[in-house]
């Protein structure tokens, strides 16, 4: 199921690909009257799940991966819509400011979290290519490993966009 883009993202989201994106994090939401600790509690667990069950943290080596970081200082956002509009004005001012190779926000999509039944899901929007014309699709997850592993394979290069669509859109 396709967003509308804001006008210019199509510009952004080709400059996405110049960058790294190892390191980037995902944003994530807080929609209607999900507060920003929630948001916060949500990306912990989701990345802590991940961490324990697919990365053996804390025996082994490897530190527990910061895979999402809370935006939105304004409070929760109506819908889907007023987070994209903030996240591409994030990405503008992002690029406006000469970033290094390396992103410190992923560029390509976000994750933002409801309250209600939804409760247990997280929202995933990515941008992706289609017949030479970007578009913005979403997928729920479970917050649980799905989420962070998920986001960490995106980030990582490992799967696409499209790989995740296709894996949780039935969802």
């Amino acid at each position: 199921m396709s967003l509308e883009l804001p006008p210019q993202a199509h510009d952004i989201f080709d400059k996405a690909g110049q960058y790294a994106l190892e390191d980037s994090k995902f944003s994530a939401y807080g929609l209607e009257s999900v507060t920003k600790d929630h948001v916060k509690e949500v990306c912990d667990r989701a990345t802590e799940s991940y961490a324990r069950k697919e990365l053996h943290w804390p025996r082994s080596r490897i530190a527990k991966p910061t895979i999402l970081v809370q935006v939105g200082d304004g409070g929760p956002f109506k819908d889907l819509g007023s987070c994209i509009e903030d996240f591409v004005k994030r990405l503008r001012r992002m690029f406006g400011s000469s970033p290094p190779k390396q992103l410190p926000t992923y560029p390509l999509g976000f994750v933002a979290f409801s309250s209600g039944s939804a409760r247990d899901k997280a929202t995933i929007v990515l941008a992706h290519h289609a017949d030479d014309v970007w578009l913005l699709d979403y997928c729920l997850v479970s917050v649980d490993v799905q989420l962070a592993s998920s986001l960490d394979s995106l980030r990582m290069g490992n799967v696409t966009a499209d790989d995740i669509l296709n894996r949780y859109g039935g969802q």
